[in-house]
């Protein structure tokens, strides 16, 4: 899809500059970790093509995060822990998946990254909501809102912010009034 393709081409820019003699190691990790996110998006919608999709995406998320944590790149790391445990979900993984999103949300609170504990929140929230939890999982997911929540619409993070809407009707909980 395109966000593969997008993500390819910044691999190719981030190259480039390793060939010219001017690396930097936040564009390849971000290049790697992207190119994993795509392929593990592609594979949770090409149910045909998941365990091909899931074993591309395998080298560049590990790439990644060996690179994050080898210069202490913490602001990318909830990113790429969190494409992890999509991975290991696909992969049918559930506990693995739980001890990435926490691990990534264990991340976002020490460094108060509001819009990637929305993202852990969510993706603990709708795990909690597959394994018959409602009570986490609501839990989860009115966290998700608020930390998505910002100022408010629109100056906020729409898509977690959504996403935790969503969760919270399928899961028949009330949307508590927001500042």
């Amino acid at each position: 899809g395109p966000a593969l393709e997008a993500a390819r081409r910044a691999r190719s820019l981030a190259d480039e500059r390793v060939r010219e003699g001017k690396p930097n190691e936040r564009d390849q990790i971000r290049a790697e970790w992207l190119i994993g996110a795509a392929l593990v998006a592609l594979a949770a919608q090409e149910e045909a093509n998941r365990e091909e999709h899931l074993i591309e995406a395998e080298p560049h998320l590990t790439d990644a995060l060996t690179r994050c944590r080898r210069i202490n790149l913490v602001e990318l790391e909830p990113d790429i822990l969190l494409a992890w445990a999509r991975w290991h979900h696909l992969k049918g993984d559930p506990a693995q998946a739980r001890n990435h999103a926490n691990e990534a949300l264990s991340i976002a609170d020490r460094c108060e990254y509001r819009l990637k504990q929305a993202d852990s929140h969510n993706f603990l929230a709708a795990l909690d909501q597959e394994e018959g939890n409602p009570e986490s999982a609501i839990t989860h997911a009115r966290t998700a809102r608020e930390r998505a929540w910002c100022d408010g619409p629109p100056h906020c993070y729409k898509p977690a912010l959504d996403e935790a809407e969503r969760l919270l009707t399928s899961l028949d909980a009330d949307l508590p009034r927001l500042p």
